[in-house]
């Protein structure tokens, strides 16, 4: 536990730093229809510097079906990559931020665990309910297809290297 702790802060520490949100997900974005009204990001009580990637993480693996998720996340990534770095801002290859988000997966594992702790809740509505366990399935396959805990270790490798 205490390497995958460090693992997790070297990782926060070594990739390029922006503004997270820390809990990117849909319920906490207020979309709109009208094509002159942006959508709004609401919930910023996590926020703080790290890496953009994990909200990107956030996002993704909470807001697709696993399917989805395994059918787009490539070419969602690529085009991400290429907005950022698109104007020489970044020197960030698409294979570091691609270990990067698939570190920043370990937080989004840890926040679905913690969201599992509503379950039993008498006040808990059964449509959050289902959020939680739609996310924590989704959280779960994402778990699998791309090994956090093994990314933060190389991250934190390549750190000391």
């Amino acid at each position: 536990m205490k390497d995958n702790t460090l693992a997790w802060v070297e990782h926060r520490a070594g990739s390029p730093q922006t503004l997270c949100h820390w809990d990117f997900h849909p319920e906490n974005v207020l979309f709109t229809s009208d094509p002159l009204r942006k959508n709004v990001l609401i919930d910023w009580q996590y926020a703080g510097a790290g890496p953009g990637i994990c909200d990107v993480a956030m996002f993704l693996i909470s807001s697709l079906t696993v399917d989805d998720r395994r059918k787009h996340e490539d070419s969602l990534l690529r085009t991400y990559h290429e907005v950022l770095t698109a104007h020489g801002t970044f020197d960030y290859s698409f294979e570091e931020m691609f270990l990067n988000y698939r570190a920043g997966a370990a937080m989004v594992m840890f926040k679905a665990l913690l969201k599992t702790s509503l379950f039993g809740a008498p006040w808990a509505r059964s449509d959050i309910l289902e959020i939680i366990d739609a996310v924590f399935k989704r959280t779960l396959a994402a778990a699998q297809d791309l090994a956090p805990v093994e990314a933060m270790k190389e991250v934190m490798a390549r750190n000391r290297g």
